[in-house]
C-alpha cells in the first residue's frame, strides 16, 4: 500500500512539473442533479484554490487557459438559478 502511494506521488509530481496532465473528477455517484452540480462546483472551487495556493500565475497554452476559464465559470454557478427538467434528473 505504501509503495502504491509513493508511486502516485512520483507520477503526480512529474505531471505537475510538466503541467501536462489529465483530470479525473472523483465525484460521488448520486442520481440527484443538484447534488451532482453542488459537488462539481465545490470541486471547481477547490481546484482553483489549489492553483492559487500553488502560486500558479502564468499559463501560455491556449487549451489550459480555456480550461481554466471554464472551471472558473463553473465554480460560480448558482444552484438556485439552475434550470433542471425531469429528463435531466
Amino acid at each position: 500500500q505504501q509503495q502504491l502511494l509513493v508511486k502516485l506521488i512520483e507520477v503526480t509530481k512529474a505531471d505537475l512539473k510538466e503541467f501536462n496532465f489529465s483530470i479525473a473528477l472523483l465525484l460521488p455517484d448520486n442520481d440527484n442533479i443538484y447534488d451532482q452540480a453542488s459537488e462539481f462546483i465545490l470541486w471547481c472551487q477547490g481546484f482553483l484554490m489549489g492553483l492559487g495556493n500553488a502560486n500558479v500565475q502564468a499559463m501560455h497554452d491556449s487549451d489550459a487557459i480555456d480550461a481554466l476559464k471554464r472551471i472558473t465559470e463553473a465554480s460560480q454557478i448558482d444552484l438556485n438559478e439552475l434550470d433542471v427538467s425531469e429528463e435531466d434528473e
